[in-house]
This record gives C-alpha cells, structure tokens and sequence, in this order.
C-alpha cells in the first residue's frame, strides 16, 4: 500500500522557538554595556560596539550560566548566533591594525565590473589611493632624524589608545557592567624614539578634541623650553579628535604664547595610518595579557604603563584637571570660516596638511596633499570688529571633577564586592559625585 504524500504537510511550528525565549536572549544581549568607538561616525551611526573581550562564543557561554542560575533549558549556540546576528547592530572593538575600507571598496569593485574601461579606472583610482597613503607614511619616514640634521625641529606622531577599564577583573559579572574609564594620549618622537604618555579617567577628563589638544599644549611647552621652533606633527583623520578647528585654534595659541614659530600637521590617510603609537600600544596591552590579572584603580594602569618595558621606557604625564584647557577664550576672537581666502569652500574631510605660523596668527594655511611642490591654501580666523585682546589666557576646561552617570554608579558599587579594601576610597571618592547622588 503506498504511503501518502506527506509534503508540504509537517508543521514547523514543532521547530519554532518560543517567544518568551527569544525575548530572554534580546534581554541577555541587552545587558552588555555598549562602547563608543573611536570609529564609529565613520562605520555607522547606528552601530554599537562591545568590548572587545568578547565574542558570540563568550556570550552564549554566559548565557547557558544565567539559563543554569534560572533553572531554564537554554537554546542551542546557533540559535543565540542569529538573534545577535539579525536582531542586533552590534560588533565588538575593531583591531587597531584593521584593513582600509576604501582598498576593501576598490577590490570588490574590480572583481564584479565587467566593463574594462570601468576596471580600469577603479584601478587608477585605488593606485591614486594608494600614492596617496604611502606618500604621506614617507614624509613621516624622512623625519625621523630631522632632531640631528635641524636641532631646532622635533617631529612626532599622536594617538589615542583604545580604552581601558577598571575595574579589570577576570569576574563574569564585570562584562555585564559598566566600569570606569581610563585614557591614554601617546605621542612619539620621531627624533629620539621616545614615547610619552598622558593617562587620565574620565573623573578627570573626557576625550574630545579639546582634551588631546590639552595634551599637546603640554608637550609642545615642553619642546619650546628645550629650544626647539618647528614642529611636525602627524595623527590619523579622526575628526571628532585630531582633524577639527579646535586643535587649530590650540596650534594657533601655541604659536603666539611660546617660542614656537611653525607647526605643520599632516594626517594619515584612514586605513593606513600605523603610526609608532600602535607598536607602543602594543607593548602595553601585551604585558596587561601576560603579567596581570586584576587592575582595581587606575593608578595600576599608569604604573603598568611605566614599567612594561625597560630599554627607552615610557614617560607618563599623569593629567590633572587643571591641565586640561579649554580653547574657547580663543573662540570668542575668531571666525572659523567655511571659504578660504580665495573664496573656495575649505573641505575639512580632506585636508592633509595644516600649517600654523606665528608671523601669520590667526591664519589657517592648508593643502589637500603633503606634496611639497603643491602651494598653500590660506584662511583667516580673524573676526571683525573684535581684535585678538593682548595677554589673553586659556581657561581651564574643568572646574571640578566629573560626574559619573547614575547607571555608571550603580555598576560600580556592583563590582566593589571584587575590588580589595585596600582600594575602597578611591572608589568611596570617586562616587561621592557621580550624577545618582547629587541629583
């Protein structure tokens, strides 16, 4: 007798996942807190970041310990995956050393047209990429010895290291929470190959651009006391920090309150911007791996920092509040211009070359390239009607320590459980003003 024909009849909804499950994992992911990018405005603005000591494995294993605390049956590993992979835009912190987006476009590009002449100019226009990024990395090559052959010069390189948080505990219950920040501005010398680093939490400071421009004011003080009257400067293209009118406006207040005469500041084209920093980074994220297993404060962050490595060790600046400045005493006397004086539209995004002088204040000289053959642009801050006042001073960019939000707060009393008594007063100081107790 022959079977009958079962297709298209079996109900699926035998294999379906409840939705009351479904819902446990969304809220299981939810409870990760979330990190700012140093990349993030040029990924997407809707993508979030999670720290980068996890991964879907790690994740879904925290999870099947929640399911056992709960007494609940958890999902499969594929399961978890795809609702994090469809329900969610999230990713976890991206490697310093990560591929160019823009090679990764050209390459793609190359491999579907079928046009030739379409190929070919896609070819042309990633070896002009190419040219470009490699021409930049030379000029920041050629300054390695500038400090012998001009002993008035220093050329350096700048970066902001990933965050680091404390604190840092090997405690599953520390990825479910929200801990304090620490930053750390590295600049390399070019000239000597010494690397200072100016560590702060963000008790102190945040990490905007009036915080690195702060941080360079102290370093180029330092340089101008030791004689030196030029200066090149080399970062990536990160906008929101490096690439802005208010590191202009610091360059500017460098020249006309030192002995400083000219800062030329050169930007790495995104992608291929590997400065010294990441090797110095590295050197410090490698002994947190290796010799570390809890850091409570961050006092232990800058201690590590100092000793990590012996030959040429790194010089740490521990930052104050009061040495974070704000540029705005500045601001009032200018006009950050959108055309030059040539009447073409300045395009930030694509500047390459800053010059600031001190025989020209207030003015912006700029260039597209870091070709020497190619002239400057020039723009001019100055605002009529309103002279630069003589004598005028920068203000501090803090009155007081920051608050903590009230969110933050709370994790932090979670963890204090795991955190040595030795180290309760910090944590008692720091607390004490967080948002959740003044409000």
């Amino acid at each position: 007798m022959a079977l009958a024909d079962r297709r298209g009849k079996y109900d699926h909804a035998k294999q379906r996942i409840a939705t009351e499950r479904i819902t446990f994992i969304e809220d299981h992911i939810r409870s990760f807190p979330v990190n700012e990018s140093h990349y993030t405005r040029a990924h997407s603005e809707s993508r979030q970041y999670l720290s980068a000591n996890l991964n879907i494995r790690k994740m879904y294993d925290l999870y099947v310990e929640r399911c056992g605390n709960m007494k609940q049956e958890p999902v499969k590993y594929w399961c978890y995956r795809e609702v994090f992979n469809t329900r969610f835009n999230l990713s976890f912190h991206q490697p310093r050393k990560d591929t160019c987006k823009q090679c990764d476009v050209f390459k793609a590009q190359t491999g579907s047209e079928r046009d030739q002449v379409k190929t070919s100019e896609i070819k042309s226009q990633h070896e002009l990429h190419l040219r470009k990024a490699e021409m930049v990395r030379s000029n920041m090559q050629s300054h390695k010895d500038i400090g012998l052959t001009e002993p008035d010069s220093d050329a350096f390189t700048f970066d902001l290291q990933k965050v680091f948080s404390v604190p840092y505990i090997s405690a599953n219950e520390a990825y479910y929470c929200r801990q304090l920040s620490v930053y750390n501005l590295g600049i390399h010398s070019l000239s000597s190959g010494q690397a200072v680093m100016n560590v702060w939490d963000e008790t102190i400071a945040s990490r905007g651009a009036e915080e690195i421009a702060s941080c360079l004011l102290k370093y180029c003080k330092e340089k101008a006391l030791a004689g030196v009257t030029s200066l090149q400067a080399y970062s990536d293209a990160c906008g929101g920090q490096n690439r802005n009118y208010k590191v202009v406006l610091m360059w500017m207040h460098i020249c006309m309150s030192t002995t400083i005469e000219k800062i030329d500041h050169k930007f790495l084209v995104s992608g291929h911007s590997f400065l010294p920093n990441d090797s110095d980074f590295g050197v410090i994220e490698r002994t947190a791996v290796k010799h570390v297993n809890d850091i409570y404060v961050p006092e232990q962050w800058f201690s590590l920092i100092e000793r990590c490595k012996r030959e040429r060790a790194f010089r740490v600046n521990r930052m104050k509040n009061a040495d974070f400045v704000s540029v705005g005493e500045l601001n009032k006397f200018v006009a950050v211009r959108k055309v030059d004086n040539n009447g073409n539209k300045v395009e930030w995004l694509k500047i390459q070359h800053i010059q600031v002088r001190k025989n020209a204040p207030l003015t912006m000289f700029y260039k597209y390239s870091v070709q020497d053959d190619m002239p400057f642009d020039s723009v001019s801050f100055v605002r009529k009607g309103r002279p630069l006042k003589a004598g005028y001073s920068l203000k501090s960019l803090y009155s007081e320590p920051r608050p903590l939000s009230a969110e933050k707060a709370s994790d932090l009393r979670k963890l204090l459980k795991y955190v040595p008594p030795l180290h309760h007063a910090f944590f008692d100081m720091i607390l004490s003003s967080s948002v959740s107790d003044t409000v």
